[in-house]
């Protein structure tokens, strides 16, 4: 049983979404933010309400300590019927990096269930949450920019060869800004290109430190 400080805090993360508010949102702070940040879509009130449902039964299996076979197969048609929601209306792209890893939690117990949840920050020293934030999937924007921000580089590479570009002089560092300025088409085209690759080092990164030896959250 929650204790009610608990019922305090996790009342702190729930969101409203149409005439629907949220119980179990505490469990995924990206769902909490993009649900929150397209709440006016034709849509997402469904679709809010089917992400609630997953994030119960993940709550279930926390407190479990396993998921049972039924649990698994309802986390499949959970999963499925949420992103086909999301892909009516066009939030697929938005919600697909962390419900995969929400229905991985349930069904391999990797991450482990309750990897995403919100409410326990509060508890947290500012060390522990860097920590704890540093093994969050990047959003679909810091991504973006990644990506724009390597396109540049390569860009860079190319103009200056062998160069070292930190013992370039000012004026020659201004002149590379300037031809980057007008190829801005030639950057977005690079790195659209190099996005995937971005995504699937940043999995790697999150695989990585999740990996790791257990830091002193103590949560």
């Amino acid at each position: 049983m929650k204790s009610f400080k608990e019922y305090i805090l996790i009342e702190q993360h729930e969101i409203t979404v149409g005439g629907y508010t949220t119980k179990h949102f505490y469990m995924c702070g990206s769902a909490q933010e993009v649900m929150k940040k397209n709440s006016d879509l034709e849509g997402a009130e469904e679709l809010t309400k089917l992400q609630d449902m997953f994030y119960k039964m993940e709550r279930e299996v926390l407190d479990a300590g396993e998921s049972t076979d039924e649990q698994k197969k309802q986390a499949k048609d959970l999963y499925n019927q949420i992103m086909k929601k999301a892909g009516e209306i066009g939030l697929a792209d938005d919600i697909a990096g962390f419900m995969k890893q929400h229905l991985d939690s349930v069904l391999k117990g990797d991450p482990k269930p309750g990897f995403g949840r919100t409410d326990l920050d509060e508890a947290l020293t500012p060390v522990q949450r860097r920590k704890r934030a540093a093994k969050k999937p990047k959003s679909k924007e810091k991504l973006k920019k990644l990506a724009r921000k390597m396109a540049r580089k390569l860009l860079i590479k190319k103009m200056i060869k062998d160069r070292n570009y930190s013992t370039l002089s000012f004026g020659e560092k201004q002149k590379i800004e300037k031809r980057l300025d007008k190829l801005g088409p030639v950057i977005d085209r690079i790195s659209k290109k190099l996005l995937p690759k971005v995504r699937i080092a940043d999995k790697e990164r999150i695989k990585k430190l999740r990996g790791s030896a257990p830091d002193d959250e103590n949560v």
